[in-house]
């Protein structure tokens, strides 16, 4: 389903997960459609890449066949604008981590850890 006009009706969820999602929406449009359909008190969880770091940056100038057309990573004024839409945010940076793995990217490994956890309460 489109997960920026989303079928669901209003506060149908707890909680809404997603994993390397956000970089192919709009970001205006997937938050009201996430504060939409979210309950009151319910949470949101994202994991995502992000988009501020030179090295993690220079690795996807070198290989860009890795990405689709549309991907966009997450800056910090995109989590800035994220967060008027929630009460409470919290970004957990995994980027000390994911600096060690970009090696084993060339050699075709799924590193997960070059990601940020964003989770953010909804509450009316």
């Amino acid at each position: 389903m489109d997960a920026e006009n989303c079928f669901f009706k209003d506060n149908s969820f707890d909680i809404v997960v997603g994993q390397d999602i956000l970089y192919h929406l709009d970001i205006s449009q997937a938050c009201e459609e996430i504060t939409r359909v979210l309950k009151p008190n319910g949470r949101a969880i994202f994991i995502k890449p992000i988009g501020h770091n030179p090295i993690i940056n220079f690795y996807r100038k070198l290989t860009p066949q890795l990405r689709s057309t549309d991907e966009q990573p997450l800056r910090i004024i995109d989590i800035n604008y994220i967060s008027k839409y929630f009460y409470k945010m919290d970004v957990e940076y995994l980027v000390l981590i994911s600096l060690l793995l970009i090696p084993f990217l060339f050699f075709g490994f799924n590193c997960p850890l070059k990601n940020i956890k964003i989770e953010i309460n909804y509450f009316e």
